[in-house]
């Protein structure tokens, strides 16, 4: 499938999910609700899952421990005027087996908040080995 096509099979299945995921989590009132439910990867009511595809296969030990990390940064993710600073603070507060895509994902959550999404493309595990069989720099 070339690039093209990828594109557009994307836009029209899962960027509206995208886009609802991230409105629901820049609506919600308390900025500590923010922070737990996106290191939980807890997902919006209206979603047929409760915690985040990508994150199914996290402990929720795991997940925990970062939430808690993030939430004693919370001055500092509030204070935070783009996705890369929101992006640095959830890298430092990573534990072992939360990786990158889970880094990435919850540090998108926690900046749609504050309406400061990426401004650059991020590749994460899989993004990269996309890239690489399509011969992308």
């Amino acid at each position: 499938m070339k690039l093209e096509a990828l594109v557009a099979k994307y836009r029209a299945e899962d960027a509206t999910r995208l886009q609802q995921r991230l409105e629901y989590f820049h609506g919600l009132k308390s900025f500590s609700t923010v922070i737990e439910d996106a290191a939980l990867a807890k997902e919006p009511e209206w979603s047929e899952y409760r915690k985040h595809p990508h994150q199914w296969r996290l402990q929720e030990a795991k997940l925990k421990e970062v939430a808690g990390k993030l939430l004693r940064q919370a001055d500092k993710l509030r204070a935070c005027r783009s996705f890369e600073e929101v992006f640095h603070i959830v890298d430092l507060a990573r534990v072992p087996r939360f990786g990158d895509l889970a880094v990435y994902d919850t540090a998108l959550r926690i900046a749609a908040k504050l309406a400061q999404l990426p401004l650059k493309v991020y590749l994460h595990a899989g993004t990269r080995e996309g890239c690489k069989a399509l011969a992308l720099p």
